[in-house]
């Protein structure tokens, strides 16, 4: 995806996380990784959901820890993963390509 693509996710992104740090992580995919650091893992997600269009598949997040996952568009192929952390190591994690 275009780095025009990349930041008007993340300007929407940005209206409903405000406060958050917002960066685009290094991938080969055609799908857009991002990673938004936050201060509450869980209270952005009803929004992300509800407004934002974003799927939460509570299966593979039951199995993550320090992080959320969600992608977009909800269904069908998606074009958005985004990455919800709430500290700085593993925000950097995530833009050095960590698993």
């Amino acid at each position: 995806m275009s780095e025009a693509r990349y930041e008007q996710e993340r300007r929407r992104l940005a209206a409903m996380l405000p406060g958050a740090r917002i960066e685009r992580v290094p991938a080969t995919r055609s799908v857009i990784e991002i990673v938004a650091q936050v201060s509450d893992l869980d209270r952005p997600i009803p929004v992300l959901v509800e407004r934002g269009g974003y799927g939460y598949p509570a299966d593979v997040n039951e199995t993550l820890s320090a992080r959320r996952w969600l992608r977009w568009p909800a269904s069908g192929e998606p074009a958005v993963h985004l990455h919800l952390v709430d500290d700085e190591i593993e925000l950097e994690r995530r833009l050095r390509g960590a698993a």
